[in-house]
């Protein structure tokens, strides 16, 4: 939520915790010091934020339309994914070839070179056999792998933590 935030313009981070902009403070927010660090809590007020509930709305996919990061993706589930990537601050590319290939994998992370597949609809047979294909491709060309399914969606920020760690990429 802080990196959702921060994307608005209301937060920023820092060394030593999350710091109130002055649009924050505009919108509702309060600067504390804890024992950790610095944090902000919010007013009830934010709940009727328009431009907040938006954000939450397409973060949530609940709103059809650009990414947060201007992607257009297909469907609500890359687009929840897209604007995970984006808001941990991960670069990405959306639908890009993977080499020496006819795949297109659903996003690619430059930083360790992870290809990121989401199959987040019914496979029918022929889908089911280019997920097979398409697997053993990763594997048979060392490739950085990882696949995502509409049961990933709801605890995302759990799941891609775990799976992006093993790649060295870790996310605070």
């Amino acid at each position: 939520m802080n990196n959702l935030l921060a994307e608005l313009g209301w937060l920023e981070k820092d060394q030593r915790g999350w710091m109130l902009t002055e649009a924050g403070d505009k919108a509702g927010g309060s600067q504390r010091n804890g024992k950790h660090g610095f944090f902000v809590i919010w007013s009830k007020v934010i709940r009727d934020n328009k431009l907040f509930g938006d954000a939450v709305a397409n973060v949530n996919a609940g709103v059809r339309g650009p990414c947060l990061d201007g992607h257009e993706v297909n469907n609500a589930g890359e687009q929840k994914i897209d604007n995970w990537l984006y808001l941990h601050q991960l670069a990405h590319a959306w639908h890009r070839r993977v080499p020496g290939s006819d795949y297109t994998c659903t996003f690619y992370l430059p930083q360790r070179k992870v290809f990121i597949d989401y199959w987040g609809f019914d496979l029918s047979t022929g889908s089911l056999s280019e997920k097979l294909a398409r697997q053993d491709y990763y594997k048979a060309n060392g490739l950085r792998h990882i696949e995502l399914g509409d049961d990933d969606l709801d605890k995302l920020d759990d799941v891609l933590r775990k799976k992006l760690l093993p790649f060295g990429i870790q996310i605070h």
